[in-house]
């Protein structure tokens, strides 16, 4: 019997990655999302969206029940513990085997009866791109369907396989996908795939120079970011589904299995402030294949592989998270003008990188210094912001505000690079003249930063930045006040919202409070040494994230509810950062 789906709430899942693809497994034993091959692939497996999606699920026989879950010590294995009748136990682990950016796309789930007996169950709804299967077949072994193999060692009967454990055996069962060469496992073969991944997982965090705190939460991350990382190319995907919703029945429902500069520029920035440089060096890579030869305005989103997405948002005729529609593949926001992450992109180019010759990012300079010229005119040109507001642009002060620090950061960069640069000067004089704008049109009545220019005077989750991405000093009235004002606007406990509900962004009101912002509230109080406030509300954040520290787009304050695509790369780049700046002050 097959289980997952929304009947399970989003938090009731683990994350399973290859640096090619991943896969949710939830509480119950079900896989109810994966996308053969690679993140932005069509799903096979999709219940997650739909009942009738495809699926497969291990655990006893009988009602699928949830679990309780963990990852193992610093890797990305998941162990999934079912209670199965009389007392017994049955424990499934699941990963994909993966050995530093080597994917091979195999799914492995070892079974092992942990105490008693246990009649397993082994339940399989075929799914291909979406929709059913249609070329299905099943022999002694396993199943198969559309390219996806499914092997348990054992017949099916319909569409499921049956086998019984007793106390401390162990059986594998593994998901190919398409084009796979891969012959079935042995257990023994299994646990040797097993160690070898948990080693590379565990080494990965190796450089980790964080000591603080949040530890545990901060490794967390640092694995859930590697598994959302594409390999190949060395990029970020933002999260790795679609349509999840912000607000359950609600049309905010988009798909973010695509790399966003934004997010590729901050793993640089908190890879390199952790102390995995060599990670950090993977990012700016991709970042500058994508620099190179582009055009201006840079677009905000790309595939995967550094591609123009191209088609725009297609709607999938599926039911949706708890019937939240649309169901959509693609995202529009490739065409928005947005020029807020131009900041994010020049934070994560360090002064000691630009000393070797053949760094990265010492070689994507003539690409930097192009975007920068650009960025001196463009400043002034209203836009759709990190928000991606599905309204008219419009002149944000999140934009400017960022705006500035690009530029005021390549004029930096540019002097401690060559003192006698003369584009310096010309980046100086227009970030100038975006803190005259600012003064004159971003400040609230109270003297805080404001959204926009309107009179409404509402506050804006990002501006929170201000505290560490400012033409003024920390205990500047604009700053404080900044701060203040988008906490006590915006706030619900820990949980910090992008914008009240009411405000125009093009679609209809409601959402949750979005993680991100959260977070950016903590190391904003962390940077203004309000050292009591900042630990409260992050201890309360990595409380929120549970005993498998992963993080949505957004949450509901109220029943703490996740919210959104899971997990979110943003929520825990913004997670590491904040853990950072509290590591500066007392504990």
């Amino acid at each position: 019997m097959i289980g997952g789906g929304d009947a399970l709430p989003l938090r009731a899942r683990g994350l399973i990655g290859d640096t090619a693809t991943a896969a949710l497994v939830a509480a119950d034993g079900t896989i109810d999302w994966w996308c053969p091959t690679r993140f932005d692939a069509p799903a096979a497996l999709f219940r997650l969206l739909d009942p009738g999606g495809g699926a497969v699920r291990a655990g006893p026989s009988g009602p699928p029940r949830a679990g309780v879950q963990s990852y193992g010590d610093r890797d990305n294995v998941l162990h999934t513990t079912l209670q199965a009748g009389n007392g017994a136990e049955l424990e499934v682990t699941d990963f994909f085997p993966w050995f530093h950016d080597s994917p091979g796309g195999r799914i492995v789930r070892i079974l092992e009866a942990r105490r008693g007996s246990v009649d397993v169950e082994v339940d399989v709804v075929p799914g291909s791109a979406f929709g059913p299967a249609r070329d299905i077949s099943s022999w002694s072994e396993g199943m198969a369907f559309d390219g996806v193999v499914v092997r348990t060692g054992h017949p099916f009967d319909q569409r499921t396989s049956r086998l019984q454990l007793h106390a401390g055996e162990r059986a594998v069962v593994t998901i190919d996908g398409p084009k796979s060469k891969a012959t079935p496992l042995r257990v023994d073969d299994a646990f040797d795939l097993l160690d070898r991944t948990t080693t590379a997982w565990r080494s990965h965090l190796g450089p980790l120079t964080y000591a603080g705190p949040y530890r545990e939460a901060v490794e967390r991350s640092l694995l859930a970011l590697k598994a959302l990382t594409y390999g190949q190319t060395g990029t970020v995907v933002a999260a790795a589904t679609t349509s999840l919703p912000e607000h359950v029945g609600s049309e905010r429902n988009w798909d973010y299995r695509y790399a966003w500069i934004r997010d590729a520029s901050l793993a640089i920035d908190a890879s390199y402030d952790a102390g995995l440089t060599e990670e950090s060096e993977r990012f700016s890579e991709w970042l500058g294949g994508v620099l190179r030869g582009a055009e201006l305005p840079l677009r905000p989103v790309f595939s995967v592989d550094g591609e123009p997405l191209e088609g725009g948002e297609t709607e999938l005729a599926l039911a949706g998270w708890r019937r939240s529609q649309p169901v959509r593949v693609g995202n529009g926001a490739e065409h928005h003008l947005q020029l807020d992450f131009y900041a994010d992109l020049v934070s994560g180019i360090h002064v000691e990188q630009m000393r070797d010759a053949n760094s990265a990012v010492e070689r994507m300079w003539p690409q930097l210094a192009r975007m920068t010229d650009w960025l001196a005119e463009a400043w002034q040109q209203p836009d759709r912001g990190i928000w991606e507001i599905r309204s008219e642009p419009r002149h944000l002060v999140s934009s400017k505000l960022a705006c500035w620090y690009a530029l005021d950061r390549m004029a930096e960069l540019a002097a401690a690079r060559n003192p006698l640069d003369l584009d310096a000067f010309g980046w100086r004089t227009a970030s100038r003249e975006i803190v005259a704008w600012l003064e004159r049109h971003g400040l609230a009545a109270d003297g805080g930063l404001r959204a926009d220019p309107s009179v409404a005077d509402r506050a804006d989750g990002y501006l929170s930045q201000v505290a560490w991405r400012s033409p003024w000093p920390l205990d500047h009235r604009i700053v404080t006040k900044t701060v203040d004002r988008t906490l006590q606007q915006l706030s619900v406990g820990p949980f910090v919202y992008r914008y009240l509900p009411d405000s125009d962004d093009g679609l209809p009101s409601g959402e949750g409070a979005f993680l991100a912002c959260s977070f950016w509230a903590v190391e904003a109080l962390a940077r203004l040494g309000r050292w009591e406030e900042a630990h409260e509300r992050m201890e309360a954040l990595v409380t929120f994230s549970g005993p498998l520290g992963l993080l949505p787009e957004e949450a509901d304050p109220i029943s703490g509810d996740f919210l959104g695509n899971l997990p979110q790369a943003l929520s825990h780049l913004a997670l590491v950062q904040a853990a950072l700046a509290l590591a500066e002050g007392p504990t």
